[in-house]
């Protein structure tokens, strides 16, 4: 189903209602990327906005899932929270509380800010060491 509108320059084009929102102006991509040869048309398939991904999250998971997160028990306040689950998203509600993330090895301790929300748990707890060069002892001399 297409409505046929007058562009700026006078051509009649051919729109489409897509998924992408309600506007019945709007272009389909299929039409879009008929105009171009074969290997643009690849591009503008990779740069197409989705809808099936969040557009705040930097997550490949779907909207429709919504985020993953362990619903951890009612503590006291200030008392930390032990998880091992490292790929829990973080909440809102989680801002201020302190958590023991376990990196394989140590629980390592968390404090959560407002910028770490919606982000994971365990991109917070490095799993691995951090390489240094050792120090060369000259005993040369």
């Amino acid at each position: 189903m297409g409505l046929k509108r007058s562009d700026r320059f006078g051509h009649d084009t051919l729109t489409q209602h897509c998924c992408y929102g309600s506007n019945p102006n709007r272009t389909s991509l299929a039409e879009i990327a008929s105009r171009y040869t074969n290997l643009n048309r690849r591009y503008i398939y990779l740069i197409a906005p989705t809808p099936y991904l969040s557009p705040d999250s930097n997550t490949m998971r779907s909207v429709w899932k919504g985020p993953f997160f362990v619903p951890f028990p009612a503590v006291k306040a200030g008392e930390p929270v032990k998880t091992m689950a490292r790929a829990s998203t973080i909440l809102p509600s989680h801002v201020g509380r302190k958590f023991l993330v376990h990196n394989g090895k140590d629980y390592i301790p968390v404090l959560v800010t407002e910028q770490m929300v919606n982000r994971k748990l365990g991109e917070f707890a490095f799993t691995r060491k951090s390489f240094s060069f050792k120090k060369k002892d000259d005993k040369r001399r």
